[in-house]
């Protein structure tokens, strides 16, 4: 390090240059200080992604609710003309129950990162492979071949772990 007036060669340590006796401490200080704000701003960026996963799982929760609307609607009107649809009311009232959860749980990590964060992401991340699993399981045993469902959910499952992985980084304050 040198100094900042005469451009004298300092060790470390010094308080005082030797040559004219400015003091070092201040350099020091701003050093610290910038190493602080680029934490800060690093925080804020795990933040802000982590914000983002929530934002992402509220606004599919509304669309899993209003895909199950209409579905229910559409049964309810047509339900000779809709046979191709594979939905039974039961199936349509779990994706609008599975939506409202979403939305409750994205919503709030997309609203405030807290010490809660954390649960509602894992409830988001557990419900995924549960019912990833379940439904790939239930269309084999149901004939068919069980496999694009499962695929989406692994990709969600995927970027809800990837909202913890972040949320692990971030200095949370009890």
């Amino acid at each position: 390090m040198n100094c900042k007036k005469c451009n004298n060669v300092l060790s470390d340590g010094v308080g005082f240059c030797g040559k004219c006796g400015s003091k070092v401490e201040q350099e020091k200080i701003l050093e610290t200080n910038k190493v602080t704000a680029d934490v800060v701003l690093d925080q804020e960026k795990l933040i802000k992604e982590v914000k983002s996963v929530g934002k992402f799982f509220n606004i599919f929760g509304y669309i899993k609710v209003i895909f199950g609307v209409i579905i229910i609607f559409l049964l309810v009107s047509n339900s000779d003309t809709l046979e191709f649809i594979s939905f039974g009311y039961s199936d349509v009232a779990f994706t609008i129950v599975v939506g409202i959860l979403w939305i409750v749980l994205g919503g709030r990590v997309a609203k405030n990162i807290d010490k809660n964060s954390r649960k509602y992401l894992l409830i988001i991340f557990w419900l995924l492979i549960i019912l990833g699993i379940a439904g790939f399981l239930l269309n084999i045993a149901a004939g068919g071949k069980g496999s694009g469902g499962l695929v989406v959910t692994i990709f969600f499952a995927v970027y809800a772990n990837k909202g913890l992985k972040k949320l692990k980084l971030i200095n949370l304050k009890d």
